[in-house]
């Protein structure tokens, strides 16, 4: 119908998990009307979207037999439980936290043009962004890595797993990581339609645009504890109902002294995508009860670009080169993470702060370059921007397809059984270069 329309929304998600607030809104303006050159309209929609998460949790992953040390360690009466291969063990236990937002913006348009009643014109254009700036926190324990020893040892009471124990390593796998991370995505449409008819004849054109990108970018650092040689893992905690508790024993967390920054690692990842579209089609209609009913034919072509840039780089201290976590570039400026699990007596540790760490980046860059115990990756620490490595892992792409067809439909009566079908013919080509 003519004239305007107008609407519009606002509301909220407010979570009591996570203590989030999630805002929306949207707008929707349209108007159609007559001018000197024929009736027109358009559409604007636009809306804004921001989903806050904070996810808190502690949990335990699969349960498989022991090996090398850990195994070694047990008694010869647990070695002989599930048929030789001794008690089931939890590979890893663990205390989280994820939290971020995604915020989505978006916009929709379309212009409408009835220059006669044979022939509509039609613009569109479509833009959807996200960006999302996502933190986790992990504190883990993964039990059977390195020269891991297990005491205290209390099975299950269906006797084929184990409920608790003690872990005891010289460099146990045991400590806290982080990664801060920001993905960027920009999506665009744009597509111009044309259709005229007349008499018998009807002709659809259409172009269109499209373009795709997602950009990500991530800082991962992991910790450690001087002198953490056991912890114990317990299934059956009355301080973690229905989850695993860590007691990491000889060390307070508490005490930022007794972290260590084990290693750091940075990357990026760029997607991008680029396609144009044209088409168009041509019918003739012949006529409803001859032979030949319709004719058409048409064209098609469309080239499309896509690329992928992913790069990392990591380093790590350990030995003579251990660093303090009070030592490190951004030492002087962290924060604690506590997570919050109904049930789950969790403990709080120490992680370094996102902000300082961009606002020392310099440093941690030349703490990188200047002789770690190990490194690696696509790149050196030496450049400010991390390097893409060449390989499987980074392509660039072209393909462009074009199509042309041209079919008839006919129908005719057999002993009054009516009979159609139709005739034609497709070519195509295409070409791929990368």
């Amino acid at each position: 119908r003519k004239g305007w329309t107008v609407a519009g929304s606002v509301r909220t998600v407010m979570a009591d998990v996570g203590k989030t607030n999630s805002p929306y809104a949207s707008a929707l303006i349209a108007d159609r009307f007559d001018t000197s050159i024929g009736e027109m309209g358009f559409l604007l929609n636009m809306s804004y979207q921001r989903n806050e998460y904070n996810e808190q949790y502690a949990e335990s992953e699969s349960l498989r037999p022991l090996w090398g040390t850990a195994y070694d360690s047990l008694s010869p009466q647990l070695k002989a439980l599930n048929g030789g291969v001794g008690p089931f063990g939890v590979y890893k236990a663990k205390y989280g936290v994820e939290q971020g937002y995604v915020e989505r913006p978006s916009l929709n348009a379309a212009y409408q043009w009835r220059v006669n009643e044979n022939l509509d014109l039609l613009a569109e254009a479509q833009i959807f962004n996200a960006t999302e700036h996502r933190q986790m926190d992990v504190l883990d324990a993964r039990a059977k890595d390195g020269d891991v020893t297990l005491s205290n040892i209390v099975l299950s009471p269906d006797g084929t797993s184990i409920q608790s124990a003690t872990y005891t390593a010289t460099d146990p796998a045991l400590g806290p990581w982080g990664n801060d991370s920001v993905n960027i995505t920009d999506n665009s449409h744009y597509n111009f339609e044309a259709h005229w008819h007349q008499d018998r004849w009807r002709v659809n054109a259409s172009l269109s645009f499209d373009e795709n990108k997602f950009h990500s970018q991530w800082y991962r650092e992991t910790l450690r504890f001087t002198n953490p040689s056991t912890y114990t893992i317990d299934m059956n905690s009355d301080l973690a109902k229905g989850a695993p508790y860590i007691k990491i024993n000889n060390v307070d967390l508490s005490n930022v002294n007794n972290y260590t920054l084990r290693e750091f690692e940075n990357g990026k990842n760029f997607d991008n995508s680029k396609q144009t579209s044209f088409s168009i089609d041509a019918v003739y209609h012949v006529s409803d009860d001859k032979f030949f009913r319709e004719f058409q034919f048409g064209v098609r072509h469309t080239s499309r670009d896509i690329s992928r840039s992913y790069g990392y780089r990591y380093a790590g201290w350990t030995g003579s080169k251990t660093i303090a976590l009070t030592k490190a570039p951004t030492g002087d400026s962290l924060d604690i993470v506590t997570p919050k699990v109904p049930g789950v007596t969790a403990p709080s540790w120490y992680r370094l702060n996102l902000d300082s760490l961009l606002a020392n980046y310099d440093k941690m860059l030349a703490l990188g370059a200047n002789s770690p115990s190990y490194s690696g990756g696509s790149g050196g620490w030496g450049d400010l921007i991390v390097t893409t490595e060449d390989g499987f892992s980074s392509f660039v792409g072209t393909e462009k397809t074009a199509a042309f067809y041209a079919q008839f439909l006919y129908g005719f009566n057999v002993f009054g059984i009516p009979v159609d079908g139709v005739v034609g013919a497709r070519q195509t080509s295409r070409q791929n270069d990368g």
